[in-house]
């Protein structure tokens, strides 16, 4: 990012949301009795402050709690720096890449809308990143932007930023995941039950306060977790946590890229085999054969795939999208147990039950109760296929055990 002079992934928080945002910030030092309270001087830092509203609403209702408030600025785009006006005429501003500014203070209170974007080796690259440094951040600028403004918080302060909270269960979070519990000792996060909160994006979105472990404090870091309207839940650590495969069951993506086997399609099954699709289930537990959408190609030519392709054993059919809305996602599946061979397009998940000592209808029952358990706290609708195979296993453990 050194040779870029603009904000990139820049989304302006809407008036209402900046202010609900600080209003709740501040509820939040004051219920918890955080040591802010007891001083009498406080330092905040806006970083990838955009026009400031951030920080001028925390400043302002901090000033009613504090005689003294040091207030800073960050922001790479000198035109955005422009049109600042500050709470407090002593603000400091500053124009400059944040990931590059290293101060020699750290700020009681840090807050930000931080950039969102996906990242990989070429864009990283790009922008001036360490390869390892994104991997250990959610391959996201959102998740590097967090790290940094710990990183320029002191020991008990907070970092409150208005950012996607799809890194509790995003399976490039894990390094990150551990990197937050390393720094912080507890984490707050009030998730929106929509996808709109910024004009022109759709994106999962919620207020997230880290408090920052203090020198002394080794207890494990705590996440708290809510929708608008709802109280604060602990995620139990086990919903993190990766398992081992088990051999009662193999879990894949379904093997066919329909649209690179047009020529194999066909609306009967004449020389051919059922190809279900994720449109074909329902998140009432049937498969639908009838979906008009799927009538021209509902089977493919037995030559246009491998013997691998063929699903013979017992499946769970699970759509990789889940419908609805974060807090409310529906998932689409089905359970196919009589004899039936078939394949399935690659926005299905395959669960196949290798172990006839599995009971299948309370294997899929409790399956998909865990999953929509496990997504409660997603903002994204992708379903991974290795949760799934995690979940499944924790499944399979305690039948067996039962």
């Amino acid at each position: 990012m050194s040779n870029n002079n603009k904000s990139i992934c820049y989304f302006e928080t809407p008036y209402d949301i900046a202010f609900k945002f600080g209003n709740d910030i501040y509820n939040f030092i004051i219920e918890k009795k955080l040591s802010l309270l007891d001083k009498n001087e406080i330092s905040v830092l806006d970083i990838f402050a955009g026009d400031g509203r951030l920080g001028n609403i925390i400043v302002k209702i901090a000033s009613n709690h504090h005689s003294k408030i040091d207030t800073t600025y960050v922001e790479i785009d000198a035109e955005k720096l422009k049109l600042k006006k500050p709470y407090l005429k002593t603000s400091n501003l500053i124009n400059k890449n944040a990931f590059e500014w290293n101060p020699q203070i750290k700020y009681d209170i840090v807050i930000s809308n931080p950039p969102f974007e996906i990242l990989n080796k070429k864009n990283s690259k790009l922008y001036g990143f360490l390869w390892n440094d994104v991997r250990n951040s959610a391959m996201n600028l959102y998740g590097l932007s967090i790290l940094k403004c710990l990183d320029l918080c002191s020991d008990e302060g907070i970092v409150a930023v208005i950012a996607p909270f799809s890194w509790l269960r995003g399976v490039n979070s894990k390094k990150f995941r551990s990197e937050i519990s390393k720094i912080t000792s507890s984490v707050y996060i009030t998730a929106f039950n929509h996808r709109s909160i910024f004009k022109k994006v759709i994106q999962d979105v919620g207020f997230q306060i880290f408090l920052k472990r203090g020198c002394n404090n080794f207890e494990k870091s705590k996440i708290y977790f809510k929708y608008n309207g709802f109280k604060n839940q602990l995620i139990r650590e086990s919903d993190l946590r990766n398992v081992v495969r088990s051999k009662s069951i193999n879990v894949r993506v379904g093997p066919i890229v329909w649209n690179r086997k047009r020529e194999f399609l066909r609306d009967s099954n004449e020389g051919a085999i059922l190809l279900i699709y994720g449109g074909n289930i329902d998140h009432e537990g049937n498969l639908d054969l009838e979906n008009l959408r799927y009538s021209h190609k509902q089977f493919i030519l037995r030559s246009g795939i491998t013997e691998s392709d063929i699903i013979k054993n017992p499946a769970i059919l699970i759509r990789r999208t889940l419908r609805g809305h974060p807090g409310a996602w529906k998932i689409d599946s089905c359970l196919i147990r009589y004899d039936l061979e078939f394949t399935v397009e690659n926005h299905v998940i395959i669960v196949e039950l290798l172990s006839d000592q599995l009971d299948y209808k309370n294997f899929c029952f409790s399956l998909i109760d865990r999953i929509k358990e496990y997504y409660y706290y997603s903002g994204t609708p992708s379903i991974s296929t290795k949760v799934v195979n995690n979940l499944a296993t924790q499944v399979v453990n305690v039948l067996k055990n039962r």
